[in-house]
């Protein structure tokens, strides 16, 4: 039976299995922030998703991933670095991947079948979000520490996944100014043609970046009037992305503002 998924961050959830029906097979996927070894690991749950829909409260994971054993053993083999605190998963749109984004740097390829790492890249320091392109050639990394967006070139058919850091990577710091005035990263959503990457920022603003330009180019650019800051979701319908900011701060946990940013003007 075939099988969807739905992943969520401890912090951030999104749902990646489009088009789900009631009827389909489904799984939930959860990153837990945990240091579950000395400065690294964490833990990844997968859920049975109709149990867990039929029964929150009581369903436990079908599986239980220590990010401190095999995971950091395979990371450490290729990276030479300890990974820790998984933050966000998404998936590609065949679903037979997942990437997972660590505060430490790492972005790390699984398999969804069979729940096993298949690569690991270190980026730096903390990828906030390891977002894949719909074509599947790329996979796009916001480096929240750096200020800096990553480039990464994905070949799932043969295992392939790398990047040039004088290629791939844009000095978002660099384009900082009094209307955006950090340009952290949170999430650089892209569009249905994976030319465009809709990056939110930390302090607000908006940087649309296009990908598939050596090197990556800004193209389209927001204030911190017009998109406020830290947002990290967004859906494209037809010729419209929307994004949104806000949620996760104490005064207001739940309140986000959503914006509908029309796509028929993009370079």
């Amino acid at each position: 039976m075939k099988k969807n998924y739905l992943m969520f961050g401890i912090i951030f959830g999104f749902v990646l299995g489009w088009g789900i029906s009631s009827g389909e097979a489904y799984e939930v996927w959860v990153a837990d922030q945990s240091d579950t070894a000395k400065e690294s690991g964490g833990f990844l749950y997968v859920y049975d998703g109709a149990q867990l829909a039929a029964d929150p409260a009581k369903t436990k994971p079908t599986l239980t991933v220590d990010v401190a054993k095999e995971i950091n053993d395979f990371c450490q083999k290729s990276t030479q670095k300890n990974v820790r605190r998984p933050h966000m998963i998404f998936v590609t749109k065949d679903q037979k991947h997942a990437l997972v984004s660590f505060l430490s740097g790492h972005v790390l390829v699984m398999d969804t079948a069979s729940k096993k790492p298949v690569a690991c890249l270190s980026t730096g320091k903390n990828v906030h979000a390891a977002w894949p392109t719909p074509d599947q050639s790329m996979v796009i990394a916001a480096n929240i520490a750096e200020k800096k967006l990553i480039r990464i070139w994905t070949n799932y058919q043969e295992g392939t996944f790398s990047y040039d850091p004088k290629k791939d990577v844009l000095d978002l710091q660099a384009l900082e100014s009094g209307e955006r005035p950090d340009n952290a990263p949170i999430c650089p959503i892209t569009e249905e043609t994976s030319t465009h990457a809709f990056v939110t920022l930390r302090g607000g603003g908006l940087l649309v970046v296009n990908v598939k330009e050596t090197p990556m180019k800004v193209t389209t650019t927001l204030t911190n009037n017009e998109i406020h800051p830290a947002g990290c979701g967004g859906y494209q319908i037809g010729n419209t992305m929307y994004v949104n900011s806000g949620g996760g701060w104490p005064i207001a946990p739940l309140s986000y503002d959503v914006y509908a940013v029309s796509l028929s003007g993009l370079p």
